[in-house]
């Protein structure tokens, strides 16, 4: 009954359950999703927590991103040893994170096919799937179809990775170019390496830790803040349908932009010639002091 879908939407947001609002919008969504298949099995004429608008999904409510200043990524790339495999990945996958935008399960699935070194761009087009089985986790897909795009690198980025692409046809098993970017071995890592890689470096340069993810929205806010890219380039550099996304997830990293904007606001009034004596004629039943 729609009642009781109400009774337990209204407990997972108790304050006494002690449940995030971000977790109580995740439980009561798989909650809806399994009467959904109940419905289409015939156990079930309609969904309950669908029929009313009180039993509607609950907001996963605010949400802060975190991320990086440029500033702050210098100092934790400044932490990785480059004379060792280990510190050298780190360095060239913090690197392309935070250079290109690219979502962790895509840039996990790059080969070196994708990677155009001469014509500085990276093409986008597969993703790494959690499947144990590591023949079957690159997917020829992204996670939507405007995540299929071209990226395009600067050289710094260029000849960052090609020092790594020596380093590994050098010490490691990888050769030619169906082969991971971003690994030490022939197999893919998985996306809980580059949460460690990230805290470990943090830690270390005394940087507040961020998410996986968030080198992403570090690579939006360095684009906006830093320098000052358009809307429409940075919704196609993230691999977004339309501007209207980028600003949904990404628009409060607008926010360090107000001090530029009161900047230019700065004498914009110029010089005013004010006049000697009011020019008003008072008019009014209230008593005003001479």
């Amino acid at each position: 009954m729609p009642g009781d879908c109400l009774k337990f939407r209204n407990w997972l947001l108790a304050d006494e359950t002690g449940y995030s609002q971000s977790f109580a919008s995740l439980v009561y969504g798989y909650f809806r999703q399994i009467l959904d298949s109940a419905v289409d099995l015939d156990y079930l004429s309609k969904n309950p927590a669908r029929l009313k608008r009180a039993t509607g999904a609950i907001s996963k409510g605010p949400h802060v991103i975190n991320y990086w200043t440029l500033d702050e990524f210098k100092k934790v790339v400044s932490k990785c040893y480059l004379g060792d495999v280990e510190g050298a990945l780190s360095y060239v996958m913090l690197n392309l994170y935070y250079f290109t935008g690219m979502r962790v399960s895509e840039a996990l699935a790059l080969w070196w096919s994708d990677i155009n070194l001469n014509g500085a761009y990276i093409t986008v087009s597969h993703t790494l799937t959690n499947s144990k089985d590591s023949n079957k986790r690159r997917k020829p897909y992204t996670k939507t179809a405007s995540g299929m795009r071209t990226i395009d690198i600067p050289q710094d980025l260029v000849e960052l990775l090609a020092w790594w692409r020596k380093i590994q046809n050098d010490n490691l098993p990888q050769h030619g170019n169906d082969h991971y970017v971003l690994s030490p071995t022939d197999r893919p890592l998985h996306r809980s390496s580059v949460n460690n890689i990230i805290n470990r470096y943090a830690d270390l340069a005394g940087v507040h830790r961020i998410k996986a993810k968030e080198l992403r929205a570090s690579h939006a806010s360095l684009l906006i803040n830093q320098y000052n890219i358009d809307i429409l380039a940075v919704s196609q550099r993230l691999g977004h349908a339309k501007p209207t996304t980028t600003l949904k997830y990404y628009a409060q990293l607008w926010r360090g932009r107000n001090r530029t904007v009161a900047d230019r606001l700065n004498g914009a009034m110029g010089e005013i010639n004010h006049p000697s004596h009011s020019l008003v004629k008072f008019v009014g039943n209230q008593y005003v002091k001479p």
